[in-house]
């Protein structure tokens, strides 16, 4: 299976877990608890996957979050600036934890 078909199939495969943990079937962005509709966009991943690929499909490296206009950006706002205060300080802790759990091994 090629890459661009994985990630496809995991980001839905993503979005049914994110549903399943939700107690209404909604999925919320982790950041700014807006309700979101199913795009691959919208997955983002905690620690990148071009630096931790071992994990590009790992569920626990990844939350929803909305993306594109319209929405409160907080995919972009994670990708670029996390570290301006526009994340949640939750969200920046478990991303440290999950960088630890990668070294670890």
């Amino acid at each position: 299976m090629n890459s661009k078909t994985a990630d496809k199939k995991f980001y839905q495969e993503a979005w049914e877990w994110f549903e399943q943990q939700s107690e209404d079937g909604l999925v919320r962005c982790a950041n700014c608890d807006t309700v979101l509709r199913f795009s691959p966009g919208c997955i983002s991943h905690i620690l990148p996957k071009s630096i931790y690929s071992k994990w590009r499909h790992e569920l626990k490296n990844v939350l929803p979050m909305c993306q594109g206009p319209g929405s409160n950006m907080c995919h972009e706002k994670w990708e670029f600036e996390a570290r301006k205060g526009r994340i949640k300080r939750e969200l920046i802790n478990y991303r440290e934890r999950l960088k630890n759990d990668y070294h670890r091994g």
